[in-house]
Order: structure tokens, then sequence, then C-alpha cells
């Protein structure tokens, strides 16, 4: 054979065995690794929110109507954050039945800025992860009354228009009591409550205003009995003063209590 053939032969030999040479996939396989978050209810105080649009990050500094700032709210896990104190004006003796609408909240933001007037509210939250329910009432710690203890006999407040609104934005398992008046010989009235989930979850954590009245019911048209403006009034609240009432001239007042409740035996009261 000659040199030639040779080296065919062994060429033809050589691309045979490479043909046959296995090759193996270049698979590194696969792993699950691990990732976790566990939560516990919070003790810390929630801030009031705005509530026309209730941003838990982007809270509210409320004033009371005389300017004064208010007590702050409860700690939680269940809290009651702010309620609004009411002032229906200075106002004329007359012996005509008449309705004083109550100041409009005020409030600006976060850094004492853009001072804004807003709908009376009251707000709470529920931060702790149970789900079970909640009930909010108010009620009247006696009549108006004046420092000795003349009575304003026969005024009533009324609240309408209450709307419920979240900062989670959902109203499922919430109820709400639209209108009610308050009757000062008489115990609390429920007025907006959180049902206990049957599974799992449901709307009523987080944080959760009754706010009385809209945009449509503040009024800057209100003037005080010697004339001078009352600034901005919430339609939606009235304090409605018999004539036949006897009234001395001086200022009567009262307070309300708001009780936040997730048992008969476990409340919390903001005055």
């Amino acid at each position: 054979m000659s040199k030639l053939s040779i080296f065919a032969a062994s060429a033809v030999a050589t691309l045979s065995f490479a043909a046959v040479e296995p090759v193996f996939a270049d698979d590194g396989g696969e792993y699950d690794s691990k990732g976790s978050v566990q939560f516990i209810p919070s003790t810390t105080p929630t801030a009031p929110v705005d509530p026309m649009n209730p941003d838990p990050d982007n809270p509210i500094l409320p004033s009371n109507p005389d300017g004064s700032k208010p007590d702050s709210g409860t700690a939680g896990p269940l809290s009651l954050d702010f309620a609004s104190s009411l002032d229906f004006g200075i106002q004329q003796i007359t012996s005509s039945t008449v309705d004083y609408n109550a100041s409009a909240q005020q409030y600006t933001d976060k850094d004492g800025k853009n001072e804004t007037s807003g709908p009376d509210f009251v707000q709470l939250t529920d931060n702790r992860g149970s789900f079970a329910g909640w009930t909010l009432s108010v009620k009247q710690n006696g009549q108006f009354a004046s420092a000795n203890g003349t009575e304003l006999e026969g005024a009533a407040v009324t609240f309408s228009d209450a709307k419920h609104v979240a900062a989670n934005g959902t109203t499922d398992g919430i109820s709400t009591t639209a209108n009610f008046t308050l009757d000062p010989t008489a115990g609390a009235i429920p007025v907006m409550s959180g049902a206990t989930a049957t599974t799992g979850t449901n709307g009523t954590s987080g944080t959760h205003l009754l706010r009385f009245g809209d945009a449509t019911n503040l009024s800057t048209t209100d003037v005080n009995g010697d004339g001078s403006s009352r600034g901005t009034t919430d339609t939606a609240i009235k304090l409605n003063v018999p004539g036949r009432s006897a009234k001395l001239a001086t200022k009567y007042t009262t307070t309300f209590n708001w009780i936040l409740a997730d048992s008969p035996s476990s409340v919390t009261v903001v005055k």
C-alpha cells in the first residue's frame, strides 16, 4: 500500500471516531432559596389623615376650633386617632328655634403649611392583624351647660351625611349610620362597625374615617351674632336650640365621647 493510501485510511478512521464521540449537555440544575416576612400588631400611634384624601403617607396637622392643638390619639394596635371638636359660634339670644352649623375642621399638611378647611371627622386604625372586628360609638356627656351648671334645655346635636372613607379604599365589611341625633341623657350609640372576617381577611384593617359631609357641606357664609365671619362651617353637623330654652349671656359647653371597642369589656375613649 502506498504512503498516500495509508494516510487516507488513517484520516477516514480519525473522522469516523470524531463522529461518534459523545456530547455532554451543559445543564447546571435548579435550586430554590427561601424568602419570608412576619408581621406583628403595631402599638405606634397613627397620625390623622386628610378627610377628603386619606393617605397615611401624607398625614395632616389638625387644629381645634380655637386654634389649639388637639390631644394625641390612643396607642395601637386598635386605636382612636382623632375626633373633631365642635364649635357652634357666638350667637344672639333669641326666642326662635334655630339650627347652628358646626365649625369645619381646620388642618395643614405635616409641615404646617397649606391651611385647609374640611369636613369634621373621627378616625380609627386597626393594626391588630386579626380581622376580629370593631365598633365605633359616640355619646354626649350631658347637656350643654354654663360654668355654673345651668343647662341649655332641649338643645340637640345632629350629625348627617356620614360617610366612611378608608386609606385602603375599600368598604368591605364596614357599615355606618348615615344620620343620628345625640341624646345627652342616653348612652352611647353605634355609628360605624367593622365585621369579623369569616375567612381570611376583609376591609376592616388599617385606617378608617367617618366623615360628616363633603366639600358641598362646607359654607363660608355663616356669621356670628356680632356680625363677624365664622370662617368655614360644616352644615352636616348642627346644634338645634329651641326658642323656649332660657339662655344666659354666657358660654355653654359639653363633651363627646367616641368609643372604639373590640369587645364589651375592652374600650378606648377619646373626648
